[in-house]
């Protein structure tokens, strides 16, 4: 089965909606943005032609204007800042406290190789129906981060969770189908628990009856199971 992640509550954060806008800041990450695209559509060119001196240039040379422009905000922007800095939350608690999500949002994020910026948006009717559908545990969304080894990952529940080898095949009615499953499983597990919870003398009353059951059979000249297979070995 899927394996979970740690995903959602690394490096993936969003703007908290009830703190007031911030130009500067979305100045900033709008640059951000554009000048990663730029980069990396060059660098996509040159590896594509690497005899192409040019291209290789010109990958450098965006290179150099990207880590220009956010060389001045990139201690304010680190993992561990953006993790301190009250404007700001992870994208697990933004979908625990605001499920069902109605309005239109973006999800930013950064690590110890990249600036902070944007990896996913949402704002039409469909995107926000797909978003609360994978949060609702309805049907997986393709996450925008990879596993292990490449493997694909998807938002289920209020987790990301990464398929295995043998699942990555799976055609996306087999991935749904995996994920569907899963929940049923875990509702089951949940059932069982609170079940306990409820009686927890539910297994004492078990290994009660099966101890008189015991007895009785020795009372009838029968020979319990346990004891007979002591009887065997002996």
């Amino acid at each position: 089965m899927p394996r979970r992640t740690e995903m959602l509550g690394y490096g993936n954060f969003l703007r908290r909606p009830t703190v007031p806008s911030d130009e500067a800041y979305e100045r900033y990450l709008e640059k951000t943005d554009h000048l990663l695209n730029v980069w990396r559509q060059s660098l996509a060119k040159s590896k594509s032609v690497p005899s192409d001196l040019s291209l290789v240039s010109l990958t450098e040379e965006n290179e150099q204007k990207l880590i220009a422009f956010v060389s001045p905000d990139r201690e304010k922007y680190t993992v561990r800042n953006v993790e301190r800095d009250l404007n700001f939350m992870t994208a697990s608690t933004f979908f625990s406290e605001y499920y069902p999500i109605t309005k239109p949002f973006s999800i930013v994020h950064c690590d110890l190789d990249m600036p902070l910026h944007t990896v996913l948006s949402f704002s039409t009717e469909a995107e926000l129906r797909a978003i609360n559908a994978a949060i609702g545990k309805d049907t997986p969304l393709r996450w925008w981060q990879d596993g292990l080894a490449n493997r694909p990952c998807y938002l289920f529940g209020n987790a990301v969770w990464e398929l295995r080898k043998s699942e990555a095949v799976a055609s996306t009615e087999g991935v749904a189908l995996l994920f569907m499953n899963q929940s049923e499983r875990g509702e089951n597990r949940l059932k069982q628990m609170r079940g306990q919870r409820q009686n927890p003398n539910a297994n004492a009353t078990g290994a009660g009856l099966q101890e008189k059951s015991q007895v009785s059979a020795w009372k009838r000249g029968g020979v319990p199971q346990n004891t007979a297979e002591k009887d065997i070995s002996s």
